[in-house]
């Protein structure tokens, strides 16, 4: 189970909202961020440790700098659950990286 990090502030709304198009389309096992919290992303941006949080994500998170099959199938589900509004961000994240949205039912 994952602590809470943080929750979002005001602005991350835009945040969350640009990220919108993530609901649509095949996930890429290259990508990422594809398991990272908009807000999250942002907040390391701003505090200019974006790069260390990406090396993190590469190295001890992705395999050989791909998602697993497993990993891209669980995506694709919480996508498909998104869309058909059986699941809602919680304005949180995942203390630990990739920093993952919290969702609820």
């Amino acid at each position: 189970m994952y602590s809470v990090l943080a929750s979002y502030q005001p602005d991350f709304q835009k945040v969350l909202l640009a990220s919108q198009e993530s609901l649509v389309g095949e996930p890429s096992p290259n990508d990422v961020w594809l398991f990272s919290d908009p807000a999250a992303k942002a907040k390391y941006s701003r505090q200019g440790l974006i790069d260390r949080l990406e090396w993190d994500i590469r190295n001890y998170v992705m395999y050989n700098g791909r998602w697993s099959s497993d990993e891209l199938q669980f995506k694709r589900e919480v996508q498909r659950l998104l869309r058909s509004c059986v699941l809602a961000p919680k304005n949180s994240f995942g203390h630990l990286s990739p920093h993952p949205t919290i969702y609820s039912a």
